[in-house]
């Protein structure tokens, strides 16, 4: 413990000169020095700068699992050693009299958070030994957790396949059974990108490791099966799992730069989860594409896994570290889908950070077939169902990096939004009944004002790129508007253009089933407007005066920054002073130039250009009547 303490404070030392920089290790690293066949010399850029939050690389283990331990009171750890078990191992012990009750270890180096420690937990794993950063645990270690863990039915080691972590094991395993303790080892390699051109050391363990911890975990607790039996079943299905990954950037260690140069831009497909470049490399594509590509190359013959695909599957869509929440759940939903189109029906299924690379911009799909196991004689007999009950187990709830697995709903796509037509009433009530020129009239409008923000979306994305002005709803409010005009123009020929007040309102349903700032502020003017109208029919102006109130009740924004609102206002006058579209388009377009002086950005605010825009589209309209 003095050494440790000696060993952070030299590294504070360090930046003593900046307090702000004490517990921040910047690493940069910017350039290399490539020697040509000539003898020539010159030097190229090829990595990036990255910051990282550390005390130092060589302690970022040991604090990482102090982290842990600080949030998860379920959770101790061996003195000496970086080794994660149960807090209530003492209770555990207690109730392993029952002759088939093992316990389950892994481990391996860190960097793949949560595995191992964070998959410690009742139904998983008993105890998790970690190395440093991509590195093997040392024998001690291993063998410290074995003796802190045997059962007297024994102790499962689960094993990625990697040649140091095969040794560590393999010796501590040895030395364990040597002092008495039933030791079974599995070794787990699925990995499908390696060709037998390209492996040394056989198929490397990927995230389908999770599948066998959770099954060894559920057969612990469960308790009903002896240890050699319960390991020469998961030998089997081990040969069931398969996982391909793909990456849009390299990790970078602790204290070093990224592993591979990979260009912005592209996909690597194939990658490890220790900063291993891949097997092959391309553009970057979509997710649909992505997904469809790595089944692809999953069920290629050339693929040492090459899985027949069929019947029922378990799948794990698992983050490699640095892909975001939205970018996996597109991900698991193109998996699943993709799955299903090949006639594969996915029982199970699991989605989230269990097996990182630090933090790789990736993701890894791993499936496990249940329906057809082909576990050979030797293996005593397993259902597909009793499959799916230990991977539903739910006393595995407690552990802090577990995804609870379930059977994924079915896709459908929603249908179009479809407004029921009024009724038309055999009364001519007028003011409020429109004849078919008027109804052709106001379609035309709305029509116009749609393609026209939908034609300059891009447009506003541009202007708003240089500035986040929190009133404006930061860089989205191209985007967002170009959704809500698509659905406008899907909905069009549904919408009740006989009646002023029924077309407002539908427009304003429209506008709130939209995400974001325009759906938000239009559908409140419109919603106020299609109350005004129907009581003053044909007093437009007047309609959407009324709507520009209601927003000014209810906007937070200060006055002057009111993007909408002000450019609305400013349209509104000038039509009111010369009673035409023509002039309040030209005011509404000057108004939003205006904003610019007012914006961070210094450009004009995207939702003040918006409205000039819909404004000159719907003078246009008109002038066609």
């Amino acid at each position: 413990m003095m050494r440790r303490r000696r060993r952070r404070e030299d590294d504070e030392e360090k930046f003593s000169s900046s307090s702000s920089l004490r517990r921040l290790l910047l690493i940069i690293v910017d350039y290399s020095i490539v020697f040509t066949s000539s003898g020539a010399v010159f030097i190229r850029s090829v990595t990036m700068a990255t910051v990282q939050l550390l005390y130092s690389p060589s302690q970022c283990v040991d604090d990482a699992l102090e982290g842990l331990l600080a949030t998860q009171p379920g959770l101790a750890r061996l003195r000496g050693h970086r080794v994660i078990v149960r807090r209530d191992l003492a209770r555990w012990r207690a109730g392993c009299a029952h002759p088939h009750r093992f316990s389950v270890v892994s481990g391996g180096g860190s960097g793949h958070e949560p595995a191992h420690a964070g998959l410690v937990g009742p139904g998983l794993l008993t105890a998790a030994v970690c190395g440093d950063v991509f590195a093997s645990p040392p024998v001690s270690a291993i063998l410290a957790a074995l003796r802190a863990v045997a059962a007297p039915a024994g102790v499962l080691l689960i094993v990625m396949n990697y040649t140091g972590d095969r040794l560590n094991f393999g010796l501590a395993a040895e030395r364990a059974r040597a002092e008495g303790v039933p030791v079974e080892m599995v070794v787990v390699g699925e990995d499908s990108a390696l060709t037998g051109r390209d492996r040394s050391a056989g198929r490397r363990g990927l995230a389908g490791t999770i599948f066998i911890e959770k099954l060894a975990g559920a057969c612990a607790e469960e308790g009903r099966r002896p240890l050699a039996e319960v390991a020469a079943l998961l030998r089997a299905v081990v040969h069931q799992v398969a996982t391909i990954s793909v990456s849009l950037s390299a990790c970078v260690k602790p204290g070093g730069g990224p592993s591979f140069d990979l260009p912005l831009g592209s996909m690597e497909i194939g990658v490890g989860i220790h900063g291993e470049a891949g097997v092959g490399r391309g553009p970057a594509v979509t997710a649909d594409r992505a997904v469809a590509m790595m089944l692809d190359h999953l069920t290629s013959a050339e693929s040492p896994v090459s899985l027949r695909l069929s019947g029922k599957v378990a799948l794990l869509v698992n983050s490699l570290g640095g892909l975001s929440d939205v970018e996996l759940r597109v991900v698991t939903t193109a998996a699943v889908t993709e799955l299903r189109r090949r006639g594969v029906e996915v029982v199970r299924c699991l989605a989230g950070r269990l097996i990182t690379s630090l933090a790789m911009s990736g993701v890894s799909l791993t499936v496990l077939n249940v329906c057809n196991p082909e576990l050979g004689d030797s293996v005593p007999s397993v259902t597909a169902e009793q499959l799916l009950e230990w991977l539903d187990a739910s006393q595995s709830a407690s552990a802090p990096g577990w995804r609870y697995s379930a059977a994924p709903r079915d896709f459908h796509h929603l249908p179009r939004v479809v407004f029921p037509r009024a009724p038309q009433s055999t009364e001519v009530d007028s003011g409020s009944a429109q004849d078919d020129t008027v109804a052709r009239r106001l379609s035309r409008c709305v029509e116009f004002a749609a393609r026209a923000l939908l034609a300059c979306s891009g447009q506003m994305e541009r202007l708003e790129s240089g500035g986040g002005d929190s009133s404006d709803s930061s860089a989205l409010y191209g985007g967002q508007m170009a959704a809500l005009c698509r659905s406008v123009l899907d909905a069009l020929p549904d919408l009740p253009l006989s009646r002023p007040s029924d077309l407002l309102s539908s427009l304003s349903e429209l506008c709130e089933r939209s995400a974001g700032l325009p759906g938000e502020e239009y559908s409140l003017v419109l919603a106020a407007a299609a109350a005004a109208i129907s009581e003053t029919p044909d007093d437009w102006v007047g309609a959407l005066r009324r709507g520009t109130e209601a927003l000014r009740s209810w906007s937070p924004a200060p006055p002057g920054q009111r993007w909408t609102l002000d450019a609305l206002q400013s349209a509104l006058d000038a039509a009111e002073r010369t009673g035409t579209a023509e002039a309040a388009a030209e005011a509404a377009q000057l108004a939003a130039e205006q904003t610019a002086a007012r914006t961070a950005s210094g450009r004009p605010a995207p939702a003040a250009h918006a409205v000039g825009v819909w404004v000159r589209a719907v003078a246009e309209a008109l002038k066609l009547h």
